[in-house]
């Protein structure tokens, strides 16, 4: 029993030290100011696969083609994974007046990682410096594109980016608390210059780095 008592108070011990650990990175991140407009800016692509998303698709466009970032600088390719719903003609009706969005149809998959698949596609058929990916469900503010831009200077290759759940019920809230502490840990952990993980709905990184690192090759199974 002692030992058992003693396990469970360095395991708690090591938790708070962690916990502490990820306060003081966290607390060094500081926010970026939007990209100046004056600067050329650089192309961006934004990577949106979705699948039966008839529900929240249209938000999702329309909100990534107001943004405030200028729209010969960026574009949107949303990756249709064989939609059984009207995903693709509520997706195209809500950008009808935007000539910088495109609709691909996701080749026949024969592995488990259909996502994957679907941004791998949109990356090849990009024109952009910057690919941006999001899914199509979530809804950003006007600056979004802005900001992400603004993280990079010469050497960065990947951006990370926080992502909020929302739910209005009891355990819709408690899922967004949960998500919000997986958000503030892999914020650390980059802050930290040791990564763990971040999100692949706000999620940017240069296309030469893609590249080099062979895309998904390797882990495109899971």
């Amino acid at each position: 029993m002692l030992f058992v008592a003693l396990f469970f108070n360095a395991l708690l011990l090591f938790y708070v030290v962690y916990l502490l650990r990820c306060a003081w990175y966290w607390n060094r991140i500081r926010e970026a100011a939007p990209a100046e407009p004056s600067k050329e800016l650089p192309l961006v692509s934004v990577i949106v696969p979705a699948r039966n998303e008839a529900a929240n698709v249209q938000a999702c466009v329309e909100a990534i083609l107001n943004q405030a970032y200028p729209p010969n600088r960026f574009e949107l390719i949303l990756v249709n994974d064989h939609s059984e719903d009207a995903t693709v003609e509520l997706a195209r009706a809500a950008a009808k007046a935007h000539s910088n969005f495109r609709i691909l149809n996701l080749a026949t998959q024969t592995g488990t990682a259909y996502k994957k698949a679907a941004v791998a596609q949109g990356i090849a058929a990009s024109k952009g410096e910057i690919m941006v990916t999001t899914d199509a469900d979530c809804v950003m503010g006007p600056h979004w594109l802005q900001t992400m831009v603004a993280r990079f200077d010469a050497n960065t290759g990947l951006v990370s980016g926080p992502v909020l759940l929302e739910g209005a019920r009891v355990f819709g809230q408690f899922q967004a608390l949960e998500f919000m502490g997986l958000i503030a840990v892999g914020a650390a952990s980059i802050a930290s210059g040791n990564p763990t993980m971040c999100n692949g709905a706000n999620l940017a990184y240069r296309k030469s780095a893609f590249e080099e690192v062979g895309g998904f090759a390797g882990i495109d199974h899971i």
